[in-house]
């Protein structure tokens, strides 16, 4: 028992200097490795304790390695080896662009680069905007002459709606006046308030996204369908905003004394079949005005939680950049896999 107690005492003093010359095993501060009585203590407690047979080693439960974070290429979707390419020719978009959400990987792109007019999908960048000002929610604003006419919220001048009611119908029914009434909100003149949205698409990396209004009228605010992938991915990264792009209506009323009124989103997916491969939206945004055609940014989820996001600019057809959008979905659903989910516990 003695030359056990002497040995021990040994091992436990030479994982005390490796502590303290950088071996990499934690110690106590030296002030308290050299008090006498804690030493004492120590050999105390070595020599009172009983081991079996010769051996001082304790057995240790085994250890779990946990498995590795997938890097970012490791967990990118492959192209199948047994699909075709995506027919082009059969759609009317002037350029498209599909990305997964989380690698951010192109999975398809015609004239993704291509610098255009973008309607109403401005209003997602307006979105961020007013966010940053820290919104009050309940705060009541009255609408305005100078907040125009066109818009799905149709009112008259005098008429009042909260912030939060505004927000909505900017995003559900893409109204225009309603959205000009949100950026008045925020005590910002519309040049202060256009300057934020380009400074925040800036920031953002969106270095050929340019705006000249809050709601897409003016042809002059532009993007590239590689970019507004970008954009639509950062504003759904807003839980404000994501709560209120997959609302298929939405019923308010306006103040003092006006009635309900209900919208209904511009976004036609919301209400019919999902496309194949499929199981839920997790966002998106229509465009339009003559120069941009009909445009479509939306976000998609699979069964295993895998979120793709699309975008087409430029359809000839109201109904058509929402079919054309399906197939797109559809196609890279079906001609890509994705590594499995490493298990973790």
């Amino acid at each position: 028992m003695i030359s056990q107690f002497l040995f021990k005492t040994f091992i436990w003093q030479a994982f005390i200097f490796l502590g303290l010359s950088g071996g990499g095993f934690p110690t106590a501060p030296v002030s308290v490795l050299n008090n006498q009585s804690m030493r004492e203590q120590m050999a105390e407690k070595a020599a009172a304790e009983q081991i079996g047979g010769d051996s001082l080693i304790i057995s240790a439960a085994p250890i779990k390695t946990l498995p590795l974070a997938l890097s970012r290429s490791e967990r990118a979707p492959q192209r199948k080896s047994n699909t075709g390419d995506f027919d082009i020719k059969k759609n009317t978009f002037k350029s498209a662009f599909v990305m997964d959400e989380d690698t951010e990987n192109q999975l398809f792109a015609d004239n993704e680069n291509e610098v255009r007019s973008i309607g109403s999908l401005t209003k997602l960048m307006t979105a961020l905007v007013f966010l940053d000002t820290t919104p009050q929610w309940d705060k009541i604003v009255a609408i305005e002459a100078a907040d125009g006419s066109q818009g799905r919220l149709n009112v008259i001048e005098g008429e009042q709606a909260t912030v939060k009611d505004l927000f909505h119908v900017s995003l559900i029914s893409s109204s225009n006046n309603a959205t000009m009434a949100l950026a008045r909100s925020t005590g910002l003149s519309m040049e202060e308030f256009v300057k934020k949205m380009n400074v925040k698409a800036v920031d953002l990396g969106l270095k050929q996204t340019t705006f000249t209004e809050p709601t897409g009228l003016d042809p002059a605010n532009q993007s590239t369908a590689k970019e507004i992938a970008w954009l639509l991915k950062f504003a759904l990264s807003e839980k404000a905003i994501q709560e209120v792009v997959v609302k298929k209506n939405y019923v308010f009323n306006l103040m003092p004394n006006g009635p309900a009124r209900s919208i209904s989103s511009t976004n036609v997916l919301l209400s019919e079949r999902l496309p194949v491969g499929a199981i839920k939206i997790v966002g998106g945004k229509t465009g339009f005005v003559e120069e941009a055609g009909y445009c479509f940014a939306v976000a998609l989820e699979n069964k295993d939680g895998h979120q793709i996001i699309t975008v087409v600019l430029g359809s000839d057809t109201h109904y058509g950049r929402f079919s054309e959008a399906r197939a797109l979905v559809e196609w890279v659903f079906s001609s890509y896999a994705w590594p499995p989910v490493a298990e973790t516990f």
